[in-house]
């Protein structure tokens, strides 16, 4: 502290003596020619504020300019002094004033003697402030005061929400929860984002008195993406294929649409590859996007074959984000054949940090993070540095079978024009093998690295995956990750990234029906044999002869295997055959008999999927509950059955050594509710749609609760099942 009192003291009296010249009076060599005070603004409390201490450097006598509610101890001095600042409180009518501030001057008798302190004490910035309209709002300067006590919750954001009056629209940006449709009563300041009108520095929200939404007719800007832009946050929609939060759209020549600031309660990763219509509010453009806060989506089902897409065009925020930030913007290097494009270092940028997070967050991974040489540009990635070489493991695509790889490329090259000598690979980590030049690899052949001096550009490579699992991993990175050869430029870049099954006939009409007439001739045999086998459906009869299919009809549990059939559970041997359906569960002491069996199964159907083209079906049977009469009185089992998509079906069907069917759940439908009338048995008709479909994967009937807490009687029946690509 010395040595800087020493350092003003010398600036100081380098100061004084410019400005002394001739001869003086005695009297104005005693005014200060130089004042500095230790700060340029103060700020207080609005009420009970604690005094402030500022020490002031003059050469000679200052005295100060002082607002009329600002006190100051001493009011003049010399030299360096320690002045203790205080402020009045900030009170009207007894209550807390709007804030205000004032400067606060110490001088001498010159301009450049004037050293100025900003003194600002807080208040109630909402006193007198009028209430105004969401439409008024937009119109707001930037930092006024909002108070809106009327408007609706028309949208949810990963940061807040959209509310509305009808004709405007704001975001407000909060850490409350909302639900759409509420009332918000929102008082903050009015800010901006991305150009367009928000409420910040929030002080109150009240939420509450929901009403459904009535959405205007939205702007469809699904032919003008390249060109639209608003000033407002117009209600727009726009169709096109959905990779991650990027929406594709055809025709388009160079904008896509961003789906930003996505609420938590949509579910994107279910509509990933889907073409889709998305509903939303207009959130800038950021090209080349443009930017939607989405409501609400209309999907028109699964892109065929594409099972993963990254054009990385969810980057745009973030590098928009970083330019505003920086003066030189992030670089498109490969476009502009440009070897010194901006592209900051990922790892040690700190304007980078959520475009990092983000990155992690979907699932990419850097195969040799320890040289942290991974660097964005607009919109896609560059890697390596010299002796320093990495690429990306990609997300998991959660997919087994067969696919094509393809994605874009480019080496980097020295400023003097040189290719770096840099050959790029596919790598499956897992049971997946590429396809090379010599047979099947977990590496593929290199790709040709043929670009002339002094010319970067993409260039589209393509390499074919066979008996991929859901668990592996596919790596794209350099043939190297050591200096191979003297190399140590090994340095590339990547966009475009897509996984796709290979290509095959769109499934058409029906592929899958069964009304079990295959068991007539079994049931006959066994009828024969002295084994009837009733109707109890037809019949309305809980007392119809139903033998159990493992111990007393071995022959038709046997053949349901073998139509490709499988039970769930067929340790628990709760199959029944009637004539000529299904009949499945018994009663179970309590939540589970004393060996833990729940007596509750239901059935996956044959794998009757042979193309890899993925594909939307519609699933109906007929189905019934089981009634039975329990002193006297009519009741009708509580099932609701449920359809689900499944995958890696693990089952057994040797009847000496049965144990539990294990898979995996891809999706689940809603469960179906019966509609039987008391005290009767008739067949209901139900039917699910799924989306997406893939070789691979199984369909699942079975009840909702297969392990019921309550009830002890889930049975049920099932006839006439078909699968079909709809129309």
């Amino acid at each position: 502290m010395k040595k800087f009192k020493n350092i003003l003291s010398a600036s100081l009296a380098f100061l004084a003596a410019a400005f002394i010249s001739g001869s003086c009076t005695e009297e104005e060599q005693d005014v200060a020619k130089a004042v500095l005070a230790s700060t340029t603004s103060m700020t207080f409390a609005g009420e009970s504020a604690s005094p402030q201490i500022i020490t002031v450097y003059s050469d000679a006598t200052w005295t100060a300019d002082v607002p009329d509610w600002v006190t100051i101890s001493p009011e003049t001095g010399s030299g360096t002094t320690d002045v203790t600042v205080s402020v009045a409180d900030n009170l009207r009518d007894g209550s807390l004033d709007n804030p205000r501030s004032a400067e606060l001057v110490f001088h001498g008798n010159t301009i450049a003697s004037r050293s100025t302190v900003v003194i600002s004490q807080g208040g109630d910035k909402f006193r007198d402030v009028a209430e105004v309209t969401v439409s008024q709002a937009a119109q707001m300067a930037e930092d006024e005061v909002v108070v809106i006590k009327t408007s609706q919750v028309v949208a949810l954001a990963s940061g807040g929400f959209l509310i509305s009056d009808g004709s405007a629209t704001i975001y407000v940006i909060t850490d409350e929860e909302a639900v759409i449709g509420d009332n918000a009563e929102v008082w903050g300041s009015k800010t901006s984002t991305n150009g367009l009108p928000s409420i910040d520095e929030i002080n109150k929200i009240e939420l509450g008195n929901n009403t459904a939404v009535t959405y205007p007719a939205p702007v469809d800007i699904t032919s003008t993406v390249d060109s639209y832009t608003s000033s407002s946050r117009e209600y727009v929609m726009a169709t096109g294929t959905l990779m991650g939060t990027s929406l594709t759209i055809e025709g388009a020549e160079t904008m896509r649409v961003n789906l930003m600031d996505v609420h938590g309660s949509i579910d994107l990763d279910a509509l990933n590859n889907h073409n889709v219509i998305v509903y939303g509010y207009f959130a800038g453009v950021q090209a080349p996007v443009v930017n939607v806060i989405p409501v609400k989506f209309d999907d028109l089902g699964a892109v065929s074959g594409v099972v993963f897409a990254d054009d990385f065009s969810w980057m745009a925020p973030y590098i928009a984000a970083y330019n505003e930030k920086n003066s030189k913007p992030i670089g498109k290097s490969v476009e502009d054949n440009n070897a010194s494009g901006n592209a900051p270092n990922l790892y040690t940028t700190a304007d980078l940090a959520e475009l990092a997070a983000a990155l992690v967050e979907k699932g990419y991974e850097d195969i040799n993070s320890s040289v942290t040489s991974i660097y964005p540009q607009d919109c896609y990635w560059k890697f390596g540095k010299t002796s320093a070489h990495t690429g990306f493991r990609l997300p998991s695509f959660n997919c087994a079978g067969d696919i094509v790889l393809t994605f874009d490329w480019s080496p980097h090259m020295t400023g003097s024009g040189n290719i770096d000598k840099v050959n790029v690979v596919v790598e499956v980590e897992g049971q997946g093998q590429v396809v090379t030049s010599s047979g099947l690899a977990s590496v593929s052949d290199p790709f040709d690295n043929d670009w002339t001096k002094g010319q970067m550009g993409w260039k589209t490579v393509s390499c074919t995956i066979k008996n991929l699992a859901t668990t592996d991993r596919i790596v794209i990175r350099p043939e190297y990750l050591e200096n191979h050869d003297n190399v140590t430029q090994m340095r590339w870049y990547v966009d475009n990234i897509v996984a796709s099954r290979p290509e095959g006939e769109i499934p058409t009409g029906t592929l899958f029906e069964d009304d079990f007439a295959w068991m007539t001739s079994l049931i006959e045999q066994y009828a024969a044999a002295g084994t009837a086998i009733g109707q109890s459906v037809e019949d309305n009869d809980p007392s119809g002869s139903a033998p159990n299919a493992y111990t007393k009809t071995p022959l038709l549990i046997q053949q349901f295997y073998g139509e490709g059939y499988v039970d769930l559970h067929p340790e628990w041997q709760v199959m029944y055959p009637q004539n000529a359906y299904w009949k499945m569960g018994k009663t179970c002491d309590g939540s589970a008999d004393t060996n833990g069996k729940y007596n509750v199964t239901g059935i996956i159907l044959p794998d009757f999927m042979e193309s890899n083209v993925a594909t939307d079906l519609v699933i109906s049977f007929n189905w019934c509950c089981h009634r039975r009469v329990k002193s006297g009185v009519d009741e009708t089992d509580p099932v609701q059955v449920v359809v689900e998509v499944v995958k890696n079906v693990d089952y057994t069907t040797d009847i000496s050594n049965l144990r539990a069917t294990t898979y995996e759940t891809v999706s689940t439908s809603d469960p179906i509710a019966t509609e039987q009338v008391l005290g009767t048995m008739s067949w209901q008709y139900a039917e699910v749609t799924v989306k997406g479909f893939t070789k691979g994967q199984r369909i699942a009937i079975h009840p909702y609760n297969m392990t019921p807490d309550n009830s002890t009687v889930n049975r049920w029946y099932i006839d006439n099942i078909k699968v079909a690509v709809p129309e």
